[in-house]
């Protein structure tokens, strides 16, 4: 993800968010049996929505 997320040239924090989220589907597609993975990401991803509720 943090490999990913060096590559995203943007300012814009929405389209920054978008982008990520398609660099955690192409490693979870790359990875189909990598549960420890899945599950990292999907809590990376979830407190990425749960902070944009906040804010």
């Amino acid at each position: 993800m943090y490999l990913g997320a060096r590559e995203i040239n943007t300012l814009e924090r929405e389209q920054f968010l978008s982008q990520l989220e398609q660099v955690a589907q192409l490693l979870c597609a790359t990875r189909p049996t990598a549960v420890n993975l899945f599950w990292a990401i999907a809590r990376g991803c979830l407190e990425r929505h749960t902070k944009l509720l906040v804010r």
